[in-house]
């Protein structure tokens, strides 16, 4: 379901299906192993930009989606988020943000 006024997000990434690769990729700009917190962050990134879910997400989805990563960790991870302008958090709701959206359309988030 779409929310009013909020435009859907482009398909150029490989999207959900691929999510658990996030969990296990490398970085190629350093060819270092991703740290925890940057592969929570990723994970997050991608469920809230998924097509085949309303723009809205409620954190219990967030970690019944991404189960192999702590709650508490998923937790961290959504206020780095929000503090760093990805993500807005209302209570339990998450929502990508329009500048992280809008990077999505341009086909910038990607795995």
């Amino acid at each position: 379901m779409q929310s009013k006024g909020v435009p859907r997000h482009g398909g150029n990434r490989a999207g959900a299906a691929h999510r658990k690769d996030v969990l296990s990729m490398r970085v190629e700009r350093s060819g270092s192993e991703l740290k925890g917190d940057e592969v929570a962050e990723r994970a997050i990134v991608l469920q809230v930009l998924r097509e085949d879910h309303d723009v809205r997400w409620s954190r219990a989805e967030i970690e019944r989606e991404i189960c192999d990563i702590e709650p508490l960790d998923l937790g961290d991870a959504l206020e780095r988020l929000r503090l760093e302008g990805v993500v807005h958090l209302w209570g339990e709701l998450v929502l990508a943000s329009r500048c992280a959206r809008h990077l999505d359309e341009l086909g910038m988030v990607s795995i």
